[in-house]
């Protein structure tokens, strides 16, 4: 089977990426901005945001305010992706089908999982990253807090950090998590990762935070929630909605970009520091899993 057409396109499907990343918490002023792009060709030399306002009625600055959370740096740079995206087959699908070959499913998830990463790279990206490394590095003792899948994102995080030798704690437990909390100081850093940034765990977690002046190194959906609020630095992180019943969690993409780039701006920063952590780390790990084994230490005298 052919499965070049998948890559046709581009734009367009890009386009339609960028609407999916944040169609879940569109306000009605965007949906309808969102009905009428996908029902209305729109001409790029005509088109203003002034106009597409009237014709929508809605105000020019909640049009352009629409195209920034799209990633775009001005309404003109919007149109050249419309512009595009309308001379493209209409009938590309990008969500996976229960029918087709699994080399087309794997192209197709490809190209959503490279869509969810440009997405992730926004302006702000770097300055966040940057900003976050320095919080990590004055932090006394790390305390992460997450909510289901985002637990795991936790986990992976936590774990590269003890490897640089520093003080982290985890738990999958919420209460636990939250008990963990009320142990921090000002002097130390909370992790919190949620796709929301609204859940009533999270409002517990931030409200402790608050209440001990703990502050927030929040990972979080770009559009502005409790979670980015409240955070000393936010890091924003990309939903890809898709047909549900064979939605697979790109989510889980974006977040792990986000955290292995603060893990490596991390470990740049004294690279001859961690990587003296991480040997010792590794060397005494593998010497208590030899132990563990019944095997003798051997010790190289050279």
């Amino acid at each position: 089977m052919r499965i070049c057409y998948i890559i046709v396109a581009r734009s367009d499907i890009m386009l339609q990426s960028k609407i999916r990343s944040m169609i879940q918490r569109c306000s009605k002023s965007e949906l309808k901005i969102i009905e009428y792009i996908r029902n209305n060709p729109i001409d790029p030399k005509i088109m203003t945001s002034s106009l597409l306002g009237n014709q929508l009625g809605i105000s020019q600055s909640t049009i352009i305010r629409f195209t920034q959370k799209l990633g775009y740096s001005s309404f003109r740079a919007f149109l050249a992706d419309i512009s595009v995206s309308s001379q493209s087959p209409s009938d590309i699908e990008v969500d996976i089908q229960p029918n087709e070959d699994t080399e087309v499913t794997m192209q197709r998830l490809f190209s959503q999982y490279t869509d969810v990463m440009k997405m992730t790279m926004n302006d702000k990206l770097t300055e966040s990253v940057d900003k976050a490394v320095e919080l990590i590095k004055k932090s006394r003792k790390i305390v992460f807090f997450a909510v289901g899948g985002s637990s795991n994102m936790c986990e992976y995080f936590a774990t590269h950090l003890i490897r640089y030798n520093l003080m982290v704690n985890h738990s999958y437990d919420v209460h636990t998590s939250l008990y963990l909390i009320t142990q921090c100081t000002e002097k130390d850093l909370a992790i919190i990762i949620s796709e929301s940034g609204e859940t009533d765990e999270i409002r517990m977690a931030v409200s402790a935070c608050k209440q001990l002046g703990v502050p927030i190194l929040g990972i979080t959906d770009r559009r502005e929630n409790m979670l980015s609020e409240a955070s000393v630095v936010t890091i924003n992180t990309v939903i890809y909605s898709t047909n549900e019943r064979f939605n697979v969690l790109r989510l889980r993409i974006s977040q792990m970009f986000v955290i292995d780039l603060v893990v490596l701006a991390l470990y740049k920063s004294d690279l001859e520091r961690y990587t003296k952590h991480i040997n010792v780390s590794d060397f005494n790990l593998l010497r208590q899993y030899n132990r563990s084994r019944g095997w003798h230490e051997k010790v190289n005298s050279e």
